[in-house]
């Protein structure tokens, strides 16, 4: 399994740090509540206080936070790096999306029209890299250059 940012998996060693703190600090309860009194007391006396959901709340957090852990550092499976020999040209499309595409000398629209145009375009584009970047005073990058058709296409 690949990751994005295997350097992240070294946070997971802070999950036994913590266990041990909480073994340790759970003991320090322990013997905190026998110096007071019986144990059972104490548990009819504070039932919301069970022992056995103060640990399952806790390792259901460490679980929660390995898995976010895990999810930082971005794994990918099913994705391999493949060479690949390519002979074609890269086009990339300015659209302008302004408020005067939408006037309909052209039916049914300017952008439309353009829509339709670019589509056209793309579709007849075969080992070629396509990109589409939206103006309209400033530009945005919808698609950056891609061998996908489909993720291209309007």
């Amino acid at each position: 399994m690949l990751f994005g940012h295997p350097e992240l998996l070294h946070l997971l060693w802070i999950l036994p740090a913590l266990l041990i703190f909480a073994i340790v600090a759970g003991y320090g309860r322990n013997r905190r509540v026998r110096q007071w009194g019986d144990e059972v007391l104490f548990q009819r006396l504070a039932p919301e206080r069970s022992s056995l959901m103060r640990w399952f709340r806790f390792l259901a957090g460490l679980l929660a936070l390995g898995f976010a852990i895990v999810t930082a550092a971005r794994p990918q499976v099913g994705a391999q790096l493949v060479q690949v020999d390519r002979r074609g040209v890269d086009v990339v499309v300015a659209l302008d999306v302004s408020l005067s595409m939408e006037a309909t000398d052209v039916v049914p629209s300017r952008l439309a029209r353009c829509q339709t145009t670019i589509r056209e375009l793309f579709d007849g584009l075969r080992g070629d890299r396509m990109g589409v970047v939206l103006f309209s005073g400033t530009s945005f990058l919808l698609c950056p250059l891609t061998l996908d058709v489909v993720a291209a296409n309007l």
